[in-house]
């Protein structure tokens, strides 16, 4: 694709934003890269459409991410380190989804209401609380207009994982044009079609 034939969005995790929990600078890349060498002009219906994509490094994601073709977001899911905890309640002040609280001395994660931010991580000053393991969210079918849509969650996955997806996806993109299908139309085929 050349420049014109898609738009990718990428958050502040691109300039060091302090939220971000996974690092999408050479997911960024890779998807450059493995849409350079597609030109759509020839089957998509309207040649102003474009692929419409979003990277963001948190579950924050500033909303891009819900109203584009396809997707991704960073999570990073938090472990308690027993005896490192120093009470200074930083944890429960900074989860906005009251996901934890302080039980003897020490953090105490409702992983029903954790949606793995990743934010107490980053905000607790003893090491209590660690990243155990992290990836992307990816989403598709996301739509403005005069049908708006919220895209839809394809599934959480481990980071290399998620990206090995996204990679895929776009492949199939690429190879399986039908005419007069729109971008976004593409993007859930081939979702439907690889995922399920």
């Amino acid at each position: 694709m050349n420049e014109k034939d898609y738009d990718l969005t990428q958050c502040g995790a691109i300039r060091g934003c302090p939220k971000s929990v996974v690092n999408i600078e050479q997911l960024a890349k890779n998807i450059e890269l493995a849409l350079g060498e597609c030109h759509t002009d020839d089957h998509f219906h309207h040649k102003q459409q474009k692929l419409r994509m979003a990277l963001s490094g948190c579950p924050n994601c500033c909303a891009q991410n819900l109203i584009k073709d396809l997707a991704a977001y960073g999570w990073a899911e938090p472990k308690v380190i027993d005896g490192n905890c120093i009470v200074c309640g930083l944890c429960v002040q900074t989860c906005r989804e009251r996901a934890i609280s302080l039980k003897d001395n020490a953090p105490e994660i409702d992983r029903n209401r954790c949606l793995t931010c990743g934010e107490c991580i980053l905000t607790c000053p003893s090491g209590a609380l660690t990243k155990v393991a992290d990836g992307l969210v990816v989403t598709a079918g996301g739509i403005l207009g005069r049908h708006p849509q919220l895209a839809k969650t394809v599934r959480r996955f481990a980071f290399e994982e998620g990206q090995q997806l996204i990679l895929n996806l776009l492949e199939k993109f690429k190879s399986s044009p039908r005419t007069g299908e729109a971008p976004g139309q593409a993007i859930i085929r081939v979702v439907q079609e690889e995922v399920g």
